[in-house]
């Protein structure tokens, strides 16, 4: 809306042929107000509107902290505003709300108390219109995104952490919906993270998967089978020593008795001694006990050599020989335990057994060299279906509930528990979340867990059997949708990021870590796309529930039009935002700590998040784009950056969304579709104290904010379908404000770019040839009545320099100068009205 340009048109020619044309922009200037008196205890607010409002604009931003000012002061609120002449208001909420924290109660505080906002802003909608005297329009609500700092690597532990969608973490089973851990491509990355993390190395859960997946329980047997196997060859034992290994191993390893007949397989039939005439003399010739005198007992080994007509030292190869086939599992063993460990059958001695017979006889600690069985059994391979395949792989599709795998063995497990009614791999999933930190820590959730989810949210699953998980009977339907929206989110700020190229969870675990630990800037744009994911879901995916209005008989009789009788309900936040035709406008907090990040804080990142939430609006069936960007020059320089170049980086993102048929995004004005509002103040004059923000004032001739404004509406900022809010935030100097941005802005509308904004182009005269210079008169405070004052007052003290250097009477002692003071009238009276 033009400022002085319609009565400027009518003094000087116009020139329609500048590009780009920047004619008849789309725009309302106004002023925000002062805070609520306390966040609990709402002030006389109607009086406090009506104060700002006097400093000028057609719009008022109404800073709103306490969601019950909207009925408390409801009528006085609604009379005043229609007195003001305004044409729109808006409301700033709560500043210390924010989206984007996964940390929750019994339900997160920062959901339920934004939630009562927009039920009583509501209700004092519904107010407004029912009575037709109210002609003022509420446009948005302006909130920030984020008040959250973005965790170090290793936060502390936070309880009851929620997920997007408004879930703990820690449900994993029936009942949870949506369920981000049917999304099985997720559930692999995340695997992936976990095994190459040195802190928490994934083969110390293989126990736990093996206990819910039988054919990882028996590749896991066999890829420690194959360790201890090698880590017995490398022991290099001999005789007596084995012997110990084979009493240590069954003492652990009940059920079973080696046969020593192989001792004679290679020697013939021949070689054997006369067929035992009693069990005493078989018990001799095949018993654990013989083989024990053999090894300890040279004399006795060398006579049973004799009986066999064997060298001694042959026999006690072919001893050493079978208690190596006994070990390896090469040779049979006698099982005389029913419900023996099949790994016995498969490998001679269970894993168990072998850890303590070895770590007896090579003098090892238990517990390491347990620890030492899991982590290189890890690194060994495992038979399935004919081939060698990494165990790691395998642990993968026993996490990731690949159904086909669990029905890979021959037993009778069913794919999913049948008490539970829930496939068995969320069984594992339950308990590595209860067991591994990462789940329990602010940084493990920010920087693993939902990147994991974030980089294939697309995903979707039909299996049948996990209907269960829902209790759904419909076979046709998922269990898992895909959520395109939010992977969208993670392209948008870190995958397919412009001038980046980072490691990513899916492909690259170790290098995606390596480079976390690294770089900041990932670990700023990690935050903020997981940040934007909880806004996103926020808004979009988890149903709120807004109380029915309070009970109103304190009211007067004639207040009945604000009974607006509405009942409770249950509904999602755009769609109680559609009901009321009420936008939400995002923009950045604050920063009062230096040094430390929000969640999400830079422009790019937030217009990405409200485009996500209009997205995924327009899938719901909602038309309005609600959910828009505000830019505050100001909090973006309070994170210690070059506002500007963040502005660019906005500019250089939605030119590349543009491209993204989704959107109806001119690449010629890509902030069209997405910037609402500007809070203009001068970025780095903003202080806290006790009675809240002072916020820098708009100079005359401030060619910083000029430079802002017209980069922004270069790029389509007023010149989209929806009319844009300048929003001056008071400063200290709140009379020329006002009048400072409609002045810059009619500039703008003429494409006076901001090299062509000099003062020197302003005939000091006054005898202006152009709108433009007309227009720099009023920027640089050079129009004709101020100029004239500048000059006078050079003139009357011209001659100041040469006081006291010249030998005369003072000018200021004339007979007039005495005739005033001897009438009481005092010198200083003069130079007041001079200045004038």
């Amino acid at each position: 809306m033009a400022f002085l340009l319609d009565s400027l048109k009518e003094r000087f020619d116009q020139d329609d042929d500048q590009e780009p044309d920047f004619s008849g922009l789309d725009y309302r200037v106004g002023a925000t107000t002062g805070m609520d008196v306390t966040q609990d205890v709402p002030s006389y607010i109607a009086r406090r509107s009506g104060k700002y409002a006097q400093f000028g604009g057609s719009t008022l931003e109404i800073l709103v902290q306490n969601a019950e000012t909207f009925e408390v002061d409801r009528r006085n609120l609604l009379d005043t505003l229609s007195r003001l002449g305004l044409d729109t208001v808006s409301f700033h909420g709560n500043p210390n709300i924010g989206f984007t924290t996964p940390v929750g109660q019994q339900k997160n505080q920062f959901y339920q108390a934004f939630t009562d906002y927009l039920g009583e802003l509501g209700g004092f909608l519904d107010a407004k219109e029912a009575n037709p005297q109210h002609d003022f329009e509420v446009s948005y609500v302006n909130m920030h995104a984020s008040v959250t700092q973005l965790p170090d690597l290793r936060s502390q532990g936070i309880p009851n952490a929620l997920d997007p969608f408004g879930e703990r973490f820690a449900e994993v089973d029936n009942g949870k919906t949506p369920n981000i851990y049917t999304n099985k491509q997720f559930l692999r990355t995340l695997y992936g993270l976990i095994g190459a993390r040195p802190d928490n190395d994934m083969y110390a859960f293989y126990p736990v998967i093996a206990r819910y997946c039988d054919a990882f329980d028996q590749h896991w047997k066999e890829a420690r089978q194959r360790f201890l196997r090698d880590f017995y060859d490398d022991l290099n034992l001999d005789l007596r020593r084995k012997a110990e290994i084979i009493g240590a191993a069954r003492n652990f390893s009940s059920g079973i008795n080696p046969k020593l007949d192989s001792v004679f397989d290679e020697v013939g039939p021949d070689s054997y001694p006369p067929d035992p005439q009693n069990d005493e003399e078989r018990e001799q010739r095949i018993s654990f006990p013989l083989l024990q005198r053999l090894a300890f007992n040279d004399e006795l080994l060398q006579q049973y050599a004799g009986r066999l007509g064997i060298e001694p030292s042959e026999l006690r190869r072919k001893l050493e020989g079978t208690v190596d086939m006994i070990v390896k599992g090469e040779t049979e063993l006698d099982v005389t335990q029913e419900d023996i460990d099949e790994d016995i059958r498969d490998f001679g001695l269970t894993v168990e057994a072998k850890q303590r017979a070895f770590s007896r006889v090579a003098d090892k600690d238990q517990r390491e060299f347990r620890g030492e069985i899991l982590e290189q059994g890890a690194q060994r391979n495992a038979t399935y279906e004919g081939e060698d395949v990494d165990i790691r792989d395998l642990g993968e599709k026993a996490f990731a509930g690949e159904e086909e795998y669990y029905r890979s063995v021959d037993s009778e497990q069913p794919y999913y528990d049948p008490s539970e009614g829930v496939p068995e791999y969320l069984n594992i999933i339950e308990q590595v979340i209860g067991s591994l930190e990462m789940f329990q820590r602010q940084s493990g959730l920010i920087y693993y867990v939902l990147p994991a989810w974030l980089q294939n949210a697309a995903c979707s699953s039909t299996e049948t059997d996990d209907r269960l998980i829902l209790d759904d009977t419909d076979e046709n339907d998922k269990i898992h949708s895909g959520w395109e929206n939010a992977e969208f989110i993670w392209n948008s700020i870190v995958a397919e990021r412009v001038g980046k190229d980072y490691s990513l969870p899916d492909n690259d675990p170790e290098g995606y870590i390596e480079r976390l630990q690294e770089d900041v800037e990932l670990r700023q744009d990690i935050g903020a796309a997981v940040g934007a994911a909880y806004l996103w879901g926020n808004f979009t995916q988890i149903d709120a529930s807004f109380r029915a209005e309070r009970e109103d008989d304190y009211r007067a009789e004639n207040e009945s039009t604000l009974r607006t009788g509405r009942d409770a309900s249950t509904t999602k936040w755009i769609r109680w935002m559609d009901d009321k035709d009420l936008g939400v406008n995002i923009e950045a907090f604050y920063n009062g700590t230096p040094g430390q990040y929000f969640m999400l804080w830079r422009p790019k990142d937030i217009a990405v998040a409200c485009h996500a939430v209009n997205l995924e609006a327009q899938q719901m069936g909602v038309e309005q784009n609600l959910v828009k960007f505000t830019i505050d020059m100001e909090h973006t320089a309070s994170f210690g950056v070059d506002p500007e170049q963040e502005m660019e980086l906005l500019i250089e993102n939605e030119t590349k969304l543009a491209e993204n048929p989704d959107f109806p995004i001119d690449p010629e004005k890509p902030l069209a579709y997405i910037l609402n509002t500007y809070h203009l103040t001068r970025p780095g004059y903003e202080t806290r104290s006790t009675t809240g923000h002072l916020h820098g004032e708009i100079r005359r001739g401030d060619k910083m904010i000029y430079r802002y404004l017209y980069r922004l509406v270069e790029n389509g900022f007023c010149r989209g379908d929806d009319t844009c809010t300048i929003a001056f935030e008071i400063a200290g100097n709140y009379s020329e404000d006002i009048y400072n941005a409609r002045v810059i802005m009619d500039l703008i509308e003429l494409n006076v770019r901001p090299e062509e904004l000099r003062a020197d182009r302003v005939d000091a005269s006054g005898d202006y040839d152009t709108r433009e210079e007309a227009l720099m008169a009023r920027f640089f405070n050079m129009d004709k009545t101020s100029v004239a004052r500048e000059f006078a007052a050079i003139e009357a003290n011209a001659f100041n320099p040469l006081k006291e250097l010249l030998e005369f009477e003072d000018f200021d002692v004339t007979q007039l100068g005495n005739t005033s003071i001897a009438n009481d009238v005092r010198p200083q009276r003069f130079k007041t009205e001079e200045f004038r």
